[in-house]
């Protein structure tokens, strides 16, 4: 029972990857640009934002909402940023300074930080802004597969707020789940913000 169970959400989640695949794709570069600059607008405007010291954001790969802008916003602030690098099996996160002297392309086509990069230990981030397939609003997030986001909230030691950022186009009723899925603190899209407070 189990079995089936774990193999029809497995299928469920195959089937919304490929539909949020096909519409991000179909995005248009002017959508993409205006969209992605209204959710570093709201993401802006947190509490969980401003309050924060170190923060974790990702390098966005086709069509995924394109946060470079807050880069600039914590630099200015004088805070720290960390971009994550895909090494073994894990994710590491480091420290990076500058968007084009810091990063090389990497797994899949990824913008990553360079192995020089100090390395960001996981109790000193604070918030870490994530992107993902689809999420729902509840907070479950269905990732690309791979499970590199799932692992690296497994550590104990990495107490940050969790925070996706996504098109609205990305955001469904209900995200296929198994008990060891990472569900969102945060949903931020262009036009709204979603709090999951309720984390039993």
């Amino acid at each position: 029972m189990t079995h089936l169970s774990e193999q029809s959400v497995g299928l469920q989640k195959h089937r919304m990857r490929a539909s949020v695949k096909h519409v991000r794709g179909q995005l248009s570069s002017e959508h993409w640009t205006k969209w992605s600059q209204q959710i570093c607008g709201q993401i802006k405007t947190l509490e969980t934002f401003k309050q924060a010291r170190t923060v974790m954001l990702y390098r966005a790969v086709r069509n995924e909402a394109d946060l470079d802008a807050l880069f600039a916003e914590y630099w200015r602030l004088g805070k720290r940023t960390a971009v994550p690098r895909v090494e073994g099996e894990m994710l590491v996160a480091h420290y990076v300074c500058d968007l084009r002297t810091d990063f090389q392309t990497g797994y899949a086509g990824i913008l990553e930080p360079l192995s020089t990069c100090p390395i960001a230990s996981p109790q000193d981030i604070d918030l870490v802004v994530v992107p993902g397939c689809a999420f729902d609003v509840t907070g479950n997030r269905l990732g690309w597969g791979k499970g590199f986001y799932d692992r690296f909230f497994e550590n104990t030691e990495l107490q940050a707020v969790k925070l996706a950022a996504a098109f609205n186009f990305q955001v469904v009723h209900v995200v296929p789940a198994n008990a060891d899925d990472v569900r969102m603190d945060h949903l931020v899209t262009e036009t709204r913000v979603l709090s999951f407070t309720d984390r039993g």
